[in-house]
């Protein structure tokens, strides 16, 4: 079986209600885990990160300013971030071929034209058709294996050709730690391969068959590549073609931001010792070369922005004390105070600041956020399987005129119009599988039950609900 990843939010809350039994897995949408068996690699600059709207999936510089990927990783119309060597560039356009069916998964490859040329040398696109047991070299930023976090490395793994059909290439299952595979995130991604003594991109990864490493399929670049190259009006690398030298980097804007100082002790206005250590907060965005501290305008002390502090020794009155930090292009930034000096020992540093206070109380038994383990322990009967913050915990419905507790947000749900309050998480969003019959390596579109099920079915029959970021 094909499986289809969904890029889904990074909560799952069920509920359960009076009455319900267990849930199929045909039921749930749950959150599911780069290149299987790959190692991290630096090699291969014309891949990159695709992102949109929190997804995430892999693309693949083709051109100056043409990136290829699957159809699946693309909302056509809206922007996309294509980061490659470290440097985030945007779309202007981004194209599905006319025939990509997302239900089928066919035709799954997109073309996405960016803003700027990355300085980059693009890929060479395959022309000619594969061959089954060619080698190849899978390149993606998706995750290691089903349930691994690790998502977002550029990992490269090994394998050869299983299958060719009119559209696609077979990934066969890996059946060692030798054997490389695709899992969640490595949607759109590369495959390269020798021909005719060019290392070209053969195949997009597309789909997975079940969980991560037991196979599954890239697109055939070479079927399409008369496609690509009509929607990037020609700026495609193929063989016999040289391709072009990347733009030079541009030059470094110029710094003209000086330094942030601020003096933090002493304070202004305040009544010091003889002997005291001026204590200052310095910032800047290229970094400080020399600090000076100045008492009523004379330079007493100077270092190499190594340091912040200044031991001083003060005359006794009312003294001015000025601290100067200036950067390497010359912007100079300053803070000062006037304090007054008296006779005696010295003040004392400030206090470290107090311990923080200690974590709330948690929420009254059966009241929303409260742990519990069924619908029983809730006052609103409703008990969430968070499985991003790997808890559960009493909810609630919500709606506009219901708003959720501090703390936390309202979601739709998948296929029933209910809402749910659930805890917010710090966890970024992520790729997730979902969805009845295929899952795609990286997408952001929903499968589930039909929109028309009504609220109250939701609490009889305790569907899952899919939090949506």
């Amino acid at each position: 079986m094909t499986t289809r990843m969904l890029c889904l939010p990074t909560l799952v809350v069920t509920l359960w209600t009076m009455g319900c039994g267990d849930l199929t897995p045909e039921m749930l949408g749950i959150r599911r885990e780069s290149v299987v068996n790959g190692q991290p690699h630096s090699g291969h600059p014309s891949a990159g990160k695709l992102t949109h709207s929190g997804s995430l999936c892999t693309a693949t510089l083709i051109g100056k300013k043409t990136v290829v990927t699957a159809a699946h990783c693309v909302s056509p119309g809206y922007t996309h971030t294509f980061e490659v060597g470290g440097v985030d560039y945007q779309s202007v356009k981004a194209v599905q071929h006319p025939q990509y069916n997302s239900y089928q998964i066919t035709n799954d490859i997109a073309v996405v034209i960016l803003a700027d040329a990355p300085t980059i040398t693009p890929a060479m696109i395959n022309t000619t058709a594969p061959a089954v047991g060619l080698e190849l070299t899978i390149v993606g930023y998706g995750k290691t294996g089903e349930y691994i976090s690790d998502a977002g490395v550029k990992r490269m793994a090994k394998a050869k050709v299983s299958q060719v059909t009119p559209t696609r290439v077979g990934i066969p299952a890996s059946s060692s730690s030798a054997d490389g595979n695709i899992c969640n995130g490595d949607s759109g991604g590369p495959s390269y391969a020798m021909v005719n003594g060019q290392e070209v991109q053969v195949g997009v990864h597309s789909t997975k068959s079940g969980s991560c490493g037991s196979g599954g399929h890239d697109t055939r670049v070479d079927v399409f590549a008369d496609w690509v190259t009509q929607e990037a009006g020609g700026d495609v690398v193929k063989p016999g073609t040289t391709p072009p030298p990347p733009p030079p980097p541009p030059p470094p804007p110029a710094d003209t931001n000086p330094p942030s100082v601020a003096i933090t002790f002493p304070a202004a206005g305040a009544t010091v010792g003889k002997s005291i250590t001026v204590k200052t907060q310095i910032t800047d965005d290229k970094g400080v070369t020399k600090i000076e501290l100045s008492v009523d305008g004379t330079v007493v002390s100077t270092n190499q922005g190594n340091t912040f502090d200044f031991p001083v020794a003060l005359q006794p009155g009312a003294r001015m004390l000025k601290v100067t930090a200036e950067d390497a292009a010359g912007n100079k930034g300053e803070a000062l105070v006037t304090v007054t000096v008296q006779d005696g020992d010295p003040a004392p540093d400030p206090k470290p600041d107090p311990k923080p206070d200690p974590k709330p109380d948690p929420p009254p038994s059966g009241a929303f956020g409260a742990t519990c383990q069924e619908q029983a322990d809730c006052l609103t009967g409703l008990c969430a399987d968070d499985l991003t913050l790997g808890a559960r915990y009493c909810t609630q419905l919500c709606d506009t005129n219901q708003p959720c507790p501090t703390g936390s947000t309202c979601f739709g749900t998948e296929g029933s119009g209910a809402q749910v309050c659930g805890l917010d998480s710090p966890a970024p969003p992520d790729n997730s599988l979902g969805g009845q019959d295929t899952e795609l390596l990286g997408s952001c579109n929903l499968s589930g039950a039909p929109p028309s099920v009504a609220l109250w079915w939701v609490l009889l029959l305790g569907i899952w609900l899919i939090r949506r970021r």
